[in-house]
C-alpha cells in the first residue's frame, strides 16, 4: 500500500443523495482504491450515485441484505440480490446509482477502483480492465453472477476490521484483493459455463449462510445432514444444492475444508501437537487427517509445522 488507511473527503467523492449521504463510511486503501460501508435501514426511496464526470473509475459492490436496483442515465437496470456481487464500469464516466426501496435494511460494501491521470500508476487497474474481457472494449460493462458466499467471507472479515488500526493493517489489502480475484475468476469460470442462478428463495440462502457460520464457527461439532437439515429446514437437495451454489462444495466438502484451514491456524498460532489438533477440530483418526491434509497442502502437518518453525527463526 502507498497511502496509510484514512477517511476519504466525502466532498470530493461522487455526490451523494442527501438522505444515504451520512450512511456512507469511506476509507483510503491506497492511492487509487476506497472502501466504503453503506449500512442503513430505508425510510424512503433513495438512491447512492456512483462515478464522477471526468473521473474513470471501476467499482466492485458486494449486497449482503435486502434487493436494490443498479441503473445508468440511458434507463438500463439491474437488480441484484443479497449475497451477489457486481462489477461496474462506464467509460464515459456516466452516472450509475444504485436504488434503494423504502423499507428494506441494506448492508453493502463498495470498492472503488480510481483510474490514474498518471499511467505508471495504473498497473493493476489495466490488468483488471484486460481480465475483464471486453471491459476495455465498450462503453459500459455490469457483471452481476450468482450469489457466493465465499467473497461473502472476505467482505465480512473486511467489514469486521478495527477501523482505527487499518492503517497500519495490510490485512485490508489483502482481503480486497482476495474479493477481486474472486470475482474475476467467477467471472472466468462464467464466460466458460455460464452460472445457473440458484433456484433457492432468498429465505433458503439466509438458512445456508447461518449454516456455514455455524460450522466456520465451530468446526469441531459433529454435524449431520439431517441435523443441519432440521435446524434450517431445508431438505436434503436444497441443503447440498445450497452448498454447491454458495461454496461450489458439498456439506462433508466444506466441513473438512474449514477444518483444514483451522487445523492450519492451530498449527501456526499454538503449540498444540498434531494428534491434540486432529482432535481439536472433531476428527479422531490422525492417519486420517494427515491424508487429507497432505491432499490439501501437498506436505504432511508435521513437516508444515517444521516449516512454519524454520520461518519464524529465520
Amino acid at each position: 500500500m502507498e497511502h496509510p488507511l484514512s477517511h476519504s473527503n466525502l466532498s470530493q467523492m461522487s455526490p451523494f443523495d442527501y438522505s444515504v449521504r451520512s450512511k456512507v463510511q469511506s476509507y483510503n486503501i491506497s492511492h487509487n482504491i476506497v472502501l466504503m460501508e453503506l449500512c442503513f435501514d430505508a425510510e424512503e426511496q433513495c438512491e447512492l450515485k456512483l462515478n464522477e464526470q471526468g473521473q474513470e473509475c471501476m467499482y466492485f459492490v458486494y449486497n449482503l441484505e435486502s434487493s436494490l436496483l443498479i441503473s445508468f442515465e440511458n434507463g438500463e437496470k439491474s437488480s441484484l440480490k443479497p449475497f451477489q456481487s457486481a462489477v461496474l464500469y462506464d467509460k464515459n464516466t456516466r452516472t450509475a446509482r444504485l436504488q434503494f426501496q423504502s423499507g428494506d435494511a441494506h448492508n453493502l460494501c463498495l470498492l472503488k477502483m480510481i483510474k490514474s491521470k498518471h499511467p505508471e500508476k495504473n498497473g493493476l487497474y489495466h490488468q483488471l480492465e484486460q481480465s475483464f474481457k471486453g471491459l476495455n472494449k465498450q462503453q459500459r460493462f455490469v457483471y452481476i453472477g450468482a450469489a457466493n458466499l465465499q467473497i461473502c467471507d472476505y467482505i465480512r472479515k473486511l467489514l469486521k476490521l478495527d477501523k482505527e488500526s487499518l492503517s497500519n493493517n495490510l490485512m485490508a489489502a489483502s482481503y480486497i484483493y482476495m474479493v477481486m480475484s474472486l470475482k474475476l475468476g467467477d467471472y472466468m469460470e462464467a464466460l466458460k459455463k455460464p452460472k445457473v442462478v440458484s433456484m433457492l428463495s432468498l429465505k433458503e440462502l439466509q438458512h445456508i449462510q447461518k449454516l456455514s457460520d455455524q460450522i466456520i464457527e465451530a468446526p469441531e461439532n459433529q454435524y449431520t445432514i439431517e441435523d443441519l437439515c432440521m435446524s434450517s429446514g431445508l431438505t436434503v437437495a436444497k441443503l447440498q444444492q445450497g452448498f454447491k451454489d454458495m461454496h461450489n462444495r458439498t456439506v462433508a466438502n466444506f466441513i473438512t475444508y474449514i477444518r483444514l484451514v483451522k487445523a492450519e491456524e492451530l498449527i501456526k498460532t499454538t503449540d498444540l501437537n498434531i494428534s491434540e489438533i486432529v482432535y481439536s477440530i472433531g476428527w479422531t483418526s490422525r492417519s486420517y487427517f494427515c491424508k487429507i491434509f497432505k491432499r490439501h497442502f501437498k506436505c504432511t502437518p508435521k513437516s508444515y509445522k517444521q516449516k512454519i518453525k524454520v520461518a519464524v527463526t529465520a
